[in-house]
């Protein structure tokens, strides 16, 4: 039976405001999620990417510094993915010796279960994101590894959900999700280990069941555009408690789901 508790925290970006995200206010967002996450003592703080708004090396070194220090402030353990904007002007080093956190692809185990990070490359070419094919041996033998449940967290979503009338992707689907999606899709779903996927990147909260395994999304923490003209000051945690998870996100774009918890292969219909 699995047992844990994840506090969550989705696209910072810590920097200029624009039209539709206060970053100008991202550290000062941040602190409710921090004391939030300080209380309630977590087995894990997961930062889901996109900790700036890439500008400029130096200013963007130094917002990160800013997150690092208030994310710091959690004692547990934390992990934090990289996201697009993270990867714009700093290496995946650079992000790495800021946090001091690992920036891979990692097991993090829990009790009853584990996290799967999943980290492939986010930085976004001129035709959109790449194939995350390069990755996909080392996702496969990850799953394979453990009979454990796995909660898969990835920047970039892999669920193919319709973003009709979401405001940065509904004519970017090359920049929302990995050209080959519905063959990482096929590597989890044919491990029959994964209970929940978690992703950022596409600005919304949703929920996308899938062959049996609930994609789930998370809002921005600066983000306006479903909550104007104020940011949402979205944060969330994933309560889970046996063969149930409970997925509550705080701030003024609600959203909360209670399902079932159980590897996707006891999730499948008879016969197939």
């Amino acid at each position: 039976m699995a047992h844990a508790r994840l506090c969550i925290v989705s696209d910072i970006h810590c920097g200029p405001e624009t039209p539709t995200k206060k970053g100008n206010r991202a550290l000062e967002l941040l602190r409710p999620f921090v004391d939030y996450a300080r209380i309630m003592q977590p087995d894990v703080l997961l930062d889901l990417g996109d900790r700036i708004t890439d500008v400029d090396t130096p200013t963007d070194r130094r917002n990160l510094v800013e997150v690092a220090a208030r994310l710091g402030a959690v004692r547990c353990e934390r992990i934090h993915l990289l996201g697009n904007h993270d990867v714009g002007r700093m290496s995946r080093t650079e992000n790495a010796e800021i946090l001091g956190v690992p920036m891979k692809s990692r097991v993090v185990p829990l009790d009853g279960c584990r996290i799967v990070v999943w980290q492939p490359h986010v930085r976004v070419e001129a035709t959109g994101l790449p194939p995350a094919a390069t990755t996909l041996d080392w996702l496969r033998t990850a799953l394979a590894a453990s009979d454990l449940p796995a909660i898969v967290v990835s920047h970039v979503p892999v669920s193919g959900q319709s973003l009709l009338g979401n405001y940065y992707f509904s004519r970017g689907s090359n920049i929302a999700t990995y050209p080959d999606h519905a063959e990482v899709r096929r590597v989890a779903e044919e491990s029959g280990k994964v209970a929940l996927w978690i992703s950022g990147h596409v600005h919304w909260n949703s929920l996308t069941i899938v062959n049996g395994i609930p994609h789930v999304t998370i809002q921005s923490l600066t983000e306006t555009f479903t909550t104007p003209p104020e940011p949402s000051g979205a944060y969330a945690e994933l309560e889970i408690a046996g063969n149930t998870f409970e997925l509550t996100v705080h701030g003024r774009d609600p959203f909360h789901l209670r399902l079932p918890f159980r590897p996707s292969g006891e999730r499948r219909w008879l016969g197939k």
